[in-house]
């Protein structure tokens, strides 16, 4: 199973962290962070969406109005992804964009426990396993 986490430049640390804890669970992940030098940001992150049976929004204050989170929301919608959103305990009761505030949330925890949780809800979703 593959996923592709969204996240801001100050999650970086922590969604490679998730990435790694997600391998332990068979799920391969993808991140703008996994981008090379030279290559074209754009294409990658639109192939590794396509790839993806589920899309991970990391969402805290920091990053809840950043652009490239509604344009990566916006793909994973159309191409009809699993939509996983991940926040932090600061967002819980603040409006979500649309269309995460119609998804159940996963609470952050650590990277491990998150993985957990998202293991088990990629496991268990019917649109995941279609993929």
């Amino acid at each position: 199973m593959n996923v592709f986490i969204s996240h801001s430049f100050e999650d970086q640390r922590y969604a490679a962290e998730l990435a790694k804890s997600l391998s332990s669970h068979g799920v391969s992940a993808f991140s703008a962070s996994d981008v090379v030098a030279g290559e074209d940001m754009a294409k990658a992150v639109e192939k590794a969406l396509r790839k993806s049976d589920a899309t991970v929004f990391l969402m805290g204050p920091q990053n809840s109005q950043n652009p490239n989170l509604y344009f990566e929301l916006g793909a994973a919608f159309s191409l009809g992804k699993l939509i996983l959103p991940v926040i932090t305990e600061e967002m819980k009761g603040r409006p979500l964009p649309m269309p995460l505030m119609a998804q159940q949330f996963i609470v952050r925890r650590s990277p491990a426990a998150t993985a957990g949780v998202i293991a088990d809800a990629l496991h268990m979703h019917p649109k995941a396993l279609a993929s």
